[in-house]
């Protein structure tokens, strides 16, 4: 397992590259004021060095891994501690994932959640009962502006 995170760290963006639409998205969310946050099982500085290759991570308030915390998603504590750290408050935050796990885990947070339905999943994520489901990041700041009312945005 050693070599293959060493392997995977050196090649790390060989083929990774945003969505389309996701880094508009991201300024976009940025320039209306949001705060963001990364809350990945991913440990933080494969995370953060992804993004840094990709050339976001600046855009980023906090980047936090399957090690960041004592625990980490599923369990709510994960995002919510992200969120702390990021200078956010949990009843004004919205997840936006692409997984069971983010889905449970915004769930388990009492914090809604926008799902992409283009991630790794066994099963549609509308079946997981995500607030919103999205099919394009073109269609993500609607998606947070129809959530967002019920959080006092």
């Amino acid at each position: 397992f050693a070599d293959y995170l060493n392997h995977y760290e050196t090649r790390i963006a060989d083929h990774s590259h945003l969505f389309p639409g996701a880094e508009l998205a991201i300024k976009n969310l940025l320039m209306d004021g949001y705060g963001l946050a990364v809350c990945t099982n991913k440990t933080e500085h494969l995370a953060i060095l992804l993004l840094q290759k990709l050339g976001v991570a600046g855009h980023f308030k906090a980047i936090c891994g399957r090690d960041s915390f004592a625990y980490q998603k599923p369990d709510a504590r994960h995002l919510t501690s992200t969120i702390e750290k990021a200078g956010g408050v949990t009843r004004h935050a919205i997840m936006i994932g692409d997984t069971r796990t983010d889905i449970d885990t915004a769930k388990a947070a009492g914090i809604p959640v926008v799902a992409v339905d283009f991630g790794y999943t066994d099963v549609h994520v509308r079946e997981l009962g995500p607030d919103k489901v999205i099919s394009h990041f073109d269609q993500l700041w609607e998606a947070v502006a129809e959530v967002a009312p019920t959080l006092g945005h």
